[in-house]
């Protein structure tokens, strides 16, 4: 079965498949979504961006059989509303990059720096930047947390895809408990640091998804968030640190929305079930009128 694999799975017969399928996509079986190891095009509103990525991405697979709409639409409506007046864009745990990629399309003078520490997705990443020619995206592979220094960072593993060298399966993170995940050490750094070493002066959009160390990073990020009072676009996970997330924001007076498909919704409380959506974005109370505008109808 791993021969047959590899064979199906080599990037020009993999291609060959999808292109067949792909017209008829609106009619072919989920079972029939097979994964992608190559590059395609997704189309866009803005033009088209150029993705590559293997089969143990789930994001490619998405994009590649639902088109950009298919992934994260609710927190892309988010950024549709906040980047236009935004003169920088960072997005922590970017993954191969997509929401970076379609800001860069839709807004060429945005600043964004994509940050990601998982080789794996790195590769990605940097690539998927490099063939759409995006000058505007700075990739930083580091983990950014609440601290400087080195850690230990758990890596995800498709065991169907166990021979490839860049693995996307899952989600990887900062690793702070047993596990049986192979674990690699990575640079490990602060916002507050990243941004003063590189001396950003204004820090307007955040997005940050980091499989449940968002508490962590947000203490690290005290004197941006209180420098640039910037809108935060956060996963926040069940069962993690919702009440951690929810604690430091506060105290930093920021308020919070959660993000689904059918609007914005306030949020007292961001404990849930895992049922809702796990996207919210956050605000500060002083920036809520500006924000009601810039919303509108999303």
């Amino acid at each position: 079965m791993s021969a047959l694999r590899r064979l199906f799975y080599a990037p020009p017969v993999n291609a060959a498949v999808r292109g067949v399928l792909r017209p008829f996509r609106a009619w072919v079986p989920d079972s029939l979504h097979i994964p992608v190891n190559g590059q395609f095009s997704v189309g866009t509103p803005n033009g088209p961006i150029l993705v590559e990525a293997n089969p143990t991405s789930f994001v490619a697979k998405t994009l590649f059989w639902g088109g950009h709409a298919a992934f994260e639409p609710h927190v892309s409506r988010a950024f549709d509303a906040l980047l236009p007046s935004a003169g920088t864009f960072l997005d922590i745990g970017a993954n191969i990059g997509w929401h970076s990629l379609a800001a860069a399309r839709a807004y060429p003078d945005l600043s964004i720096h994509a940050f990601e520490p998982l080789p794996a997705a790195a590769h990605f990443l940097d690539r998927n930047v490099k063939l759409n020619q995006f000058d505007s995206i700075q990739v930083h592979t580091v983990a950014v947390s609440d601290s400087v220094g080195v850690a230990q960072f758990a890596g995800p593993v498709n065991r169907k895809f166990a021979y490839l060298p860049h693995q996307l399966a899952g989600t990887g993170r900062l690793e702070d408990e047993a596990s049986d995940a192979p674990t690699i050490n990575v640079e490990l750094s602060t916002l507050d640091h990243v941004v003063e070493s590189m001396s950003i002066t204004s820090v307007d959009v955040i997005k940050m998804d980091t499989e449940g160390t968002e508490a962590r990073v947000i203490d690290g990020a005290s004197r941006t968030l209180e420098r640039d009072r910037p809108f935060i676009v956060c996963e926040v996970l069940p069962s993690r640190d919702q009440s951690a997330v929810q604690r430091r924001l506060a105290a930093l007076n920021y308020s919070a929305l959660r993000l689904t498909n059918d609007g914005v919704v306030p949020v007292d409380d961001l404990q849930h079930d895992g049922s809702q959506s796990n996207d919210c974005l956050f605000f500060p109370v002083e920036r809520e009128e500006e924000l009601r505008r810039l919303m509108g109808s999303v």
